[in-house]
């Protein structure tokens, strides 16, 4: 299955102009609480058919692409999730 998450993520790992402020923002699930990661695009360690590797080791977090909320470089927003944003603008995600 082809991911546009996916294609957002590789821009910005080859696209010097873009990476330096670039966030990743998703639905973190942790002990049944769902909450909202904003992360630094620096931090993101592989990029992979279906999710994407923040930190390295025994710290790192596996994000499925389904998590992931919106992506951005700077002000400008790349890609922005309807699914998600549905949900956190009636307050369903912390």
């Amino acid at each position: 299955m082809h991911s546009v998450i996916r294609d957002v993520l590789n821009r910005l790992r080859w696209d010097e102009s873009l990476r330096g402020e670039a966030r990743v923002c998703y639905v973190s699930r942790e002990h049944g609480v769902e909450r909202l990661v904003d992360v630094n695009f620096s931090e993101v360690t592989d990029i992979s058919k279906s999710y994407f590797r923040v930190g390295e080791g025994v710290d790192a977090k596996y994000i499925p692409y389904h998590r992931v909320t919106w992506i951005a470089a700077g002000s400008k927003v790349l890609w922005r999730s309807r699914r998600w944003g549905e949900r956190i603008g009636r307050g369903g995600v912390s």
